[in-house]
């Protein structure tokens, strides 16, 4: 889809996404013996800790908000497609796509940057991640261009 319509696509993967989200729940524990002076003591849990049954959902919901904040609308077909509609400097209308996988983001727009710096400003991302996908959902990625001086390179 991104070929099709020229444009471009960006990878990221947002770092300790559980820890963003609040919990939904009160949830709580007595601190253990690693805990020095404050050992027995109550302990309320204010972030989505992996391993709750609860932090997947906080997660997730905590990130829809993010990016309905963001303008983007979620499809009804698939809620982890996400999109906008825009418009190219010529006057062509086209849609910017989110795509998200958990804690994985893919964004195809004519200047995917300013999406994924938008999303940035909320949650910090692996460094390293942002970029051209090299691997999407265990699937080696690359751009490929099929076409050379209008005939097919095949």
């Amino acid at each position: 889809m991104a070929a099709l319509n020229d444009l471009d696509i960006l990878a990221v993967d947002i770092q300790n996404a559980y820890l963003n989200a609040p919990t939904e729940e009160k949830v709580w524990f007595r601190a253990g013996e690693e805990w020095g002076d404050t050992a027995g003591k109550p302990v309320l849990v204010i972030r989505a800790l992996y391993g709750l049954k609860s932090s997947g959902q906080a997660w997730r919901t905590f990130l829809s908000e993010t990016l309905r904040k963001l303008r983007v609308s979620s499809c009804l077909a698939d809620p982890d497609v996400w999109y906008k509609p825009a418009v190219k400097p010529d006057g062509t209308e086209y849609y910017c796509y989110l795509l998200v996988y958990v804690d994985d983001l893919l964004c195809i727009d004519l200047d995917p940057r300013k999406h994924i710096d938008a999303i940035g400003e909320v949650f910090k991302m692996k460094d390293e991640s942002v970029g051209p996908p090299k691997v999407y959902l265990g699937s080696n990625c690359m751009k490929v261009d099929s076409w050379s001086d209008g005939q097919n390179s095949m």
